[in-house]
């Protein structure tokens, strides 16, 4: 059973690796033909970027507000971009935050290494025990895991807040290893995953399921996911599969250029 980012995905598209398999809800989840018209990959759910930081840093309104010394040693992203989707996507929001383009993100890169220069970028991959140590107060990271935050703060009587720049995500993905010894159980997963229930649990996670806006259609979806993410319809803008690639070769070279490496 694969979970994987979308470059990823597209990547080892007719290879071999997958075993073709479209769960009953197959025809109503977003991009699920436009990405495998055979099966092949299903998107699963989408995670939106966002800064998830401590409220006890007060708050951000804009990204030039990271720059202010009270940051100094505490910004950190989830991941190394030439890997890591949410690491990219994390670019890509900034970047588009900036006025840039899918196609070209040289803007973030050079925001990216002012916050270096300031001392307040840290080549540290944030953990919940990161987090809760406050060794990153401040982590540039999917919405979804930043939601989990928010409710292990308020269990501990603290605040963890979220600033969006730009609406900027991509989907992870589910497909059936084509060598798995026992792939009706991955199957069977899938079906639960990309299903109603699935869905309602990805929702409540504050992930937003590719079934979403079938349910929302058909009155389907739940009080609680409605409450957790809400009935907007609007979807994240993602990269390609080309400007993914086309970006990391740019970054290969430019990224550790401007920050170092973890």
């Amino acid at each position: 059973m694969f979970d994987i980012g979308l470059a990823v995905a597209v990547k080892y598209l007719g290879t071999g690796t997958f075993a073709p398999y479209k769960a009953k809800t197959w025809s109503y989840l977003q991009g699920a033909a436009a990405l495998s018209p055979t099966g092949e990959v299903t998107p699963n759910y989408t995670g939106t970027m966002t800064i998830g930081y401590s409220g006890a840093l007060g708050t951000i309104t804009k990204l030039d507000d990271l720059l202010d010394p009270k940051f100094k040693g505490k910004i950190a992203l989830n991941g190394d971009p030439l890997g890591s989707s949410a690491a990219m996507n994390g670019i890509f929001m900034v970047n588009k935050a900036l006025g840039g383009s899918f196609d070209d993100v040289s803007k973030a890169v050079a925001f990216f290494k002012k916050l270096k220069d300031a001392g307040n970028f840290i080549n540290v991959n944030p953990t919940e025990a990161t987090i809760a140590s406050g060794q990153t107060p401040v982590v540039i990271d999917n919405g979804y895991i930043q939601a989990g935050v928010v409710k292990q703060f308020a269990a501990a009587g603290k605040v963890w807040k979220m600033y969006t720049p730009a609406s900027v995500g991509s989907t992870y993905n589910s497909a059936v290893s084509a060598w798995a010894p026992h792939p009706a159980c991955a199957r069977l997963w899938m079906e639960y995953t990309l299903g109603e229930k699935g869905a309602d649990i990805w929702a409540q996670g504050g992930a937003t399921p590719t079934l979403w806006v079938w349910l929302l259609k058909t009155a389907r979806a739940t009080s609680a996911a409605k409450g957790s993410i809400g009935t907007s319809k609007v979807v994240a803008e993602k990269a390609t599969a080309e400007q993914t690639a086309a970006a990391r070769a740019y970054l290969k070279t430019a990224w550790p250029a401007a920050v170092g490496t973890n």
